[in-house]
């Protein structure tokens, strides 16, 4: 973000300070914009479950397939299973 916000308007601080108020930047988890207090205009609050998981190994939990985003609805990526059990 800060790199976008020096090519858009260079290294004065009170500019950059302003840009990045009013931009809304492209990144890699999306298109992030910050509010008046200085947070995110848009909250990304993901809840997930890890599904198919059995037994110890770590690595399972490194497989993106198998952690489930189930809000918000627009990074949606399956259902939540229930009883925790058969997740």
């Amino acid at each position: 973000m800060l790199t976008q916000a020096v090519a858009a308007v260079g290294l004065d601080h009170a500019k950059l300070a302003e840009h990045i108020h009013a931009a809304t930047f492209k990144t890699m988890v999306g298109d992030i914009k910050f509010g008046a207090d200085g947070e995110w205009a848009h909250e990304r609050m993901l809840q997930s479950q890890f599904q198919g998981v059995s037994g110890n190994a770590v690595q399972q939990f490194m497989d993106p397939a198998r952690e489930v985003v189930l809000s918000p609805a627009e990074y949606k990526t399956g259902a939540l299973v229930t009883p925790f059990g058969a997740a």
